[in-house]
């Protein structure tokens, strides 16, 4: 899979691959920890290399994550065994109309 849309939401265990495999979203665990986060890696390099984390101050503590594009266009992840927002992008939509 490599894109995601309001109706298509991306759960732990799958991943999100680029159009030129370049780049990978994937739920993980570092090292020896329990605790999950969403994180976006370099694909063709040996050791893996994390370049950006979207739950680093709040990791989920089990694998009930689901990643997903809200009403409001802002990219969510969930803790679908609490119901809650684990993390948000939070941006508010810019308008570009002229006056």
């Amino acid at each position: 899979m490599n894109t995601i849309t309001p109706t298509r939401v991306v759960r732990d265990g799958e991943t999100l691959v680029s159009s030129e495999e370049r780049f990978e979203l994937e739920f993980f665990s570092p090292g020896n920890s329990k605790n999950r986060y969403v994180g976006i890696w370099y694909m063709r390099i040996t050791i893996q290399t994390v370049v950006w984390v979207a739950n680093s101050d709040n990791p989920l503590t089990n694998s009930s994550g689901t990643l997903r594009i809200g009403d409001d266009g802002n990219l969510i992840l969930m803790n679908t065994s609490l119901g809650g927002v684990v993390w948000s992008l939070n941006q508010s939509k810019v308008d570009n109309s002229i006056a």
